[in-house]
């Protein structure tokens, strides 16, 4: 949900009336699971997946209904007996239940609150009470953020959580709700802007974190090589270069020197970062780890360290080693953001 949000508050903000798909069921095997989420604005273009193929392509025809105004709201249920499902060659076995729900300019606050609470690296829920039927509707599906909900069907809610991370249904009395725990998607510190940087840069910015590089070459550090960085920092050197850093946040170390990567990491070490790696071979580890020992560091605190750095896809060159650096960076948001997301 955090990936959209920026879309839906532009959209808000110029007075549009965008939608929002939302897989509210999912069983078996599917693409997307319970809780995933696309944008749909007026010009038809869209953000986020809610699985591709035959899934989106009948919401985005459902969506003119809505923004039509035929109806606030519509649920959609796609399995093998959907009419589409020969045509477009369905073969997943599972099925899903999707409401296409009309978002408006009153609920800018709801989100907007919601985006700057995410980035405050805040514990949060989007709730969504779901609607009952499919038609028409005076008012369009309700959004609440979790600390404006009632006492009363906050208890409720808390009591049907699962508490493994994942969006669920709740039912309270009459009414059902969607509960979303959203958190913030982690800035990656990137110290150093060489080819491998740049790798890792592009594709951890697609794959949703905001992307911070760090570098002591202005020219190396510049928009034109990194247009996808959220700040671009240049250094007299490294030994000043990071501070507050917190658990939802990432550190990737490939400077230009080892006396840079040494100097980095030594700083990474003195924040609570969620995720440290730092490139280079298993003797120049050993090396860099014996002089910070040196310094006071301990073993445990070492270990908190991914290096080599990346998953191990024999990777060689500086793109396919940012892949293997971004999968493990991917695989350490989610494992974070299941412990954040447990209420």
């Amino acid at each position: 949900m955090y990936y959209i949000l920026e879309q839906l508050i532009g959209s808000l903000k110029m007075g549009e009336q965008p939608i929002l798909a939302v897989i509210v069921k999912s069983d078996g095997s599917s693409p997307r699971k319970a809780g995933a989420r696309m944008l749909i604005l007026p010009d038809g273009s869209i953000c986020g997946s809610i699985g591709g193929g035959m899934v989106e392509k009948e919401c985005r025809r459902k969506a003119g209904e809505i923004f039509a105004g035929l109806r606030n709201f519509v649920y959609i249920n796609f399995d093998h007996a959907h009419p589409a499902a020969g045509p477009e060659g369905m073969v997943c076995s599972g099925s899903v239940t999707v409401l296409l729900q009309r978002v408006m300019p009153d609920d800018l606050s709801v989100f907007t609150k919601l985006y700057q609470g995410c980035k405050g690296q805040e514990k949060l829920l989007l709730i969504t009470r779901l609607p009952k039927y499919d038609g028409k509707a005076e008012e369009p599906p309700e959004f609440i953020r979790s600390d404006e909900l009632p006492k009363e069907i906050a208890k409720i809610i808390a009591e049907q959580n699962k508490g493994d991370g994942r969006p669920f249904i709740a039912a309270t009395g009459e009414n059902e709700f969607l509960i979303e725990p959203i958190s913030y998607p982690g800035t990656l510190y990137i110290m150093g802007a060489g080819h491998v940087s740049q790798a890792v840069a592009y594709l951890a910015s697609y794959a949703g974190f905001a992307v911070v590089v760090m570098d002591d070459r202005p020219e190396f550090a510049s928009k034109a090589r990194f247009p996808e960085a959220k700040q671009l920092i240049i250094l007299p050197d490294f030994k000043n270069c990071l501070s507050g850093q917190g658990a939802g946040d990432y550190v990737v170390i490939a400077a230009r020197s080892h006396a840079y990567d040494r100097d980095a990491l030594e700083q990474a070490l003195k924040t609570r970062a969620g995720y440290i790696g730092m490139i280079g071979s298993l003797k120049k580890r050993n090396v860099i780890y014996g002089q910070l020992e040196a310094k006071g560091f301990t073993k445990a605190e070492l270990a908190r360290v991914h290096c080599p750095i990346g998953l191990p896809i024999a990777a060689e060159t500086p793109a396919e080693i940012g892949v293997s650096i971004v999968a493990e960076l991917i695989q350490a948001r989610a494992a974070y953001q299941k412990l954040v997301r447990d209420f």
